[in-house]
């Protein structure tokens, strides 16, 4: 199955028929050409064959080129960014996981400061369900994985210069580290100062 080039150029969306109009903003939701055909009206027999027939159009191409390129900008991810969320993953503190009583926080986990909402890798939740109502009743998290501090660390001190290949120290007075033959076993009869 081939692949359609999305111009880049773009296209005033007022210029395609209302299908047209629908079958863009449905693949821009789906990314699925027939999905996007049924959504737009078409018929679920000839939706594969009308949706390849639509990423062809000119027009539908020029407007799926500049949604696509209007969505990225909007999404592109800066320095800054990288370097918060690295931020926020080197800031959490186990205190936090904790109320002001002293309680683990388990019922909301909205309710944690961002740096350790942000650090959670995968949690699990336990909901309690009425049995005669079937409502939720109460529900509980647990975190079952944190994004490991060890590797955040390691990433940051590589983007500032602190890390590079051997245990030796730079012109830059920078201590440098080789994390490999640091955490290596000792050799038989050798002693890990």
């Amino acid at each position: 199955m081939g692949r359609t080039a999305i111009t880049k150029r773009g296209t005033d969306l007022t210029k395609l028929t209302d299908r047209q109009q629908k079958f863009v903003f449905a693949y821009m939701e789906s990314m699925d050409a027939k999905q996007a055909a049924i959504a737009a009206g078409y018929g679920t027999k000839n939706a594969r064959h009308q949706g390849a027939k639509l990423l062809r159009h000119w027009r539908v191409k020029r407007a799926l080129g500049k949604l696509m390129g209007e969505f990225v900008a909007d999404e592109t991810l800066t320095i800054k960014n990288v370097l918060q969320e690295l931020a926020y993953c080197l800031s959490r503190n186990v205190v936090d996981f904790l109320d002001e009583d002293g309680y683990l926080i388990t019922d909301d986990l909205r309710k944690l400061p961002l740096n350790l909402q942000k650090s959670i890798e995968a949690f699990e939740c336990r909901q309690i369900i009425d049995e005669k109502t079937g409502q939720v009743v109460a529900q509980e998290f647990k975190v079952t994985k944190m994004v490991p501090k060890d590797r955040i660390l390691t990433l940051a001190m590589k983007y500032l210069g602190l890390l590079v290949e051997s245990n030796t120290i730079n012109n830059n007075n920078t201590i440098v580290v080789d994390w490999d033959k640091l955490l290596e076993p000792p050799k038989n009869g050798e002693k890990k100062n």
